[in-house]
């Protein structure tokens, strides 16, 4: 009879937000009980970990303080999660996005787990913010990475090779054990094609968080020189103030742009696909290759910009 035991017996999944996972994530995570007898999923508790732990996982909260850059603070998490990693006592250690990247490969390397997955999503403010802040944490950040990929158990996950080329030029080095991930995607019956909506005015709408990396800021300057010119354009922001981002745009100033008449900021919603049976066209200022490919799908057009590497951010699609 075939052996159909798992290769491991626990992989711990390290991720900001229990959102996040949910968002992005249940493919991976589907795929990680194939491969282990046990997944625990150390998340922060935003009210969701009801709705991971449907999906077949442990769940243990913690919260990683994504908006702190200060260092007691940040040993603190550390030391919490070397307690979490001594108790568990993982065979491999997937860590997802940038701050469970750092503060667990710290408390990977303590506890001496023997595989870690290193799960980039993104390179944030640490590649894109001018501030002291910013350059000192990413010094920390690439010295930390470069220890963690230096061992030969570990496994780069990156999104595309722009991302891989930058930690390079940090001095991460992870030879042949690397893997260039586009991103999550969609499911395609989720969003089937639509048709055109009948609309007095054209709605251009933006779905994401509500952080000035997206392109927010970018697009509400564009629509002002439209209502300038007399172009007849609706505005609908959706999305939630991420108030543990630092590059989060306030509340106020998401209020304060929306006036009600052409621009509504209108909070976050679940149901993406009833966005575009209203609108006809999506604008977005960053880098989103799964709402690219999410707008697309349902037959809106598309206004992918250049993104920081110089070319266009438009997705394969099947």
């Amino acid at each position: 009879m075939p052996d159909n035991k798992p290769p491991f017996a626990k992989i711990l999944v390290a991720i900001t937000e229990d959102w996040f996972l949910l968002s992005h994530f249940r493919p991976l995570i589907i795929e990680l009980r194939l491969l282990a007898r046990e997944v625990v999923v150390v998340t922060r508790d935003s009210g969701r970990l009801a709705e991971v732990r449907s999906l077949g996982v442990r769940t243990i909260d913690l919260d990683y303080n994504r908006s702190s850059l200060n260092p007691v603070r940040e040993a603190a998490t550390i030391k919490h999660f070397l307690r979490i990693l001594h108790a568990e006592k993982p065979d491999v250690l997937h860590l997802i996005a940038m701050k469970p990247i750092v503060l667990g490969g710290v408390a990977g390397g303590l506890a001496r787990v023997p595989h870690t997955i290193v799960h980039m999503t993104g390179l944030g403010f640490l590649a894109i913010s001018p501030t002291v802040k910013a350059r000192a944490a990413r010094l920390v950040a690439l010295a930390i990475l470069r220890r963690v990929i230096a061992r030969g158990s570990s496994w780069l996950v990156v999104e595309n090779p722009e991302d891989l080329a930058f930690l390079k030029d940090g001095g991460v080095k992870p030879e042949d054990r690397v893997t260039i991930l586009g991103g999550a995607g969609i499911d395609p019956e989720a969003f089937p094609e639509l048709p055109e909506p009948r609309v007095e005015m054209p709605i251009a709408a933006f779905v994401g968080r509500m952080i000035h990396p997206k392109g927010v800021d970018v697009l509400m300057e564009a629509a002002a020189l439209l209502k300038q010119r007399g172009v007849p354009l609706a505005v609908e922001l959706y999305g939630r103030s991420d108030d543990g981002n630092l590059e989060a745009i306030p509340s106020s100033v998401l209020t304060a742009w929306s006036d009600g008449d052409r621009t509504k900021w209108l909070g976050f919603t679940s149901d993406v696909a009833a966005i575009w049976r209203r609108a006809a066209t999506f604008r977005i200022a960053g880098p989103q290759p799964r709402r690219h490919a999410a707008r697309a799908a349902g037959g809106r057009s598309l206004r992918p910009p250049t993104d920081r590497h110089g070319r266009a951010r438009m997705p394969p699609l099947r």
